[in-house]
C-alpha cells in the first residue's frame, strides 16, 4: 500500500542530501539565480529550470549538481517565491536533452529580495 506522506518525507530527505553532498557555495550560488530568475521573468509569469541555469550564466560538469537544483526549486515554492502551475515545458538546454521540466509562477513582486 502507497503512503504519500511517507513518499513526500522520503522525498525531502533525499532532496537534503543530495544538496548535503554538494558544495554549500552550490545551493547558495543557485538560491541567487533562482532568484535573479524569478526578478527577471516578472511576477506571474512562468519559468522553469533552464531560466534559473541562464541566470547563473553557466550549466556545471558535475552532473549532481543538476540534480540538486530540485532541491533549491522546492526551497522557492516552499519560501512562497514561486508556485508550481502543473505544467512542463521541454528543456531547451542540450544536455537536457529535451526533457520535460515542471514549469513554475513567479510569486515576486519586488526586486529587493536580495
Amino acid at each position: 500500500m502507497l503512503d504519500a506522506a511517507l513518499g513526500r518525507t522520503r522525498a525531502g530527505e533525499g532532496m537534503e542530501r543530495a544538496e548535503r553532498a554538494h558544495a554549500p557555495t552550490w545551493a547558495s550560488m543557485m538560491r541567487e539565480a533562482l532568484v535573479l530568475a524569478l526578478e527577471r521573468v516578472g511576477y506571474g509569469e512562468e519559468l522553469c529550470a533552464d531560466q534559473v541555469w541562464a541566470a547563473l550564466g553557466f550549466v556545471p560538469e558535475d552532473s549532481g549538481a543538476a540534480s540538486a537544483l530540485g532541491g533549491v526549486m522546492r526551497w522557492g515554492v516552499e519560501g512562497g517565491l514561486m508556485e508550481r502551475t502543473g505544467n512542463y515545458r521541454k528543456s531547451e538546454r542540450p544536455a537536457a536533452r529535451r526533457k520535460p521540466l515542471p514549469v513554475y509562477r513567479s510569486l515576486v513582486r519586488d526586486r529587493a529580495l536580495r
